[in-house]
């Protein structure tokens, strides 16, 4: 009997091991693949979480998400935005507003580097100079 031939009957006599007696709808994840944690939001601002113990118990609990108007208005002007194609102004308005963190301001002219999809300008905000 050649590795190959052995390896396939080694391979079959698992297969009979995992699944016999079962018949093709009762085939079941092993353990190690199910999971034992998970989430998902649903409409009203509502988040589902469960958790599997030790044990094999689960928990469910269903939690409320608090929203900030502050920063639902924030996400509504930065949509409209978005959707009239002046991201580019946006992103030098956000320049402006961080003069004082230079690092902040650099990230937010980059952006507008790429916004604008202009070469020389990207060159200029990644400090090159296209006429040297």
């Amino acid at each position: 009997m050649c590795i190959r031939d052995r390896l396939y009957s080694q391979h079959d006599a698992i297969n009979k091991n995992l699944f016999k007696g079962k018949k093709a709808g009762e085939i079941t994840a092993p353990g190690w693949l199910q999971k034992s944690v998970g989430n998902s939001f649903g409409f009203g601002r509502r988040l589902l979480k469960f958790v599997q113990d030790d044990k094999g118990k689960t928990t469910v609990s269903l939690t409320e998400v608090p929203s900030d108007p502050q920063m639902c208005q924030i996400a509504r002007d930065f949509d409209s935005l978005v959707a009239r194609g002046a991201f580019d102004k946006l992103c030098l308005a956000k320049a402006q507003e961080n003069a004082g963190s230079k690092t902040d301001s650099l990230e937010w002219k980059f952006l507008h580097a790429l916004v604008e999809n202009n070469k020389e300008v990207l060159l200029n905000a990644l400090g090159y100079n296209p006429q040297s």
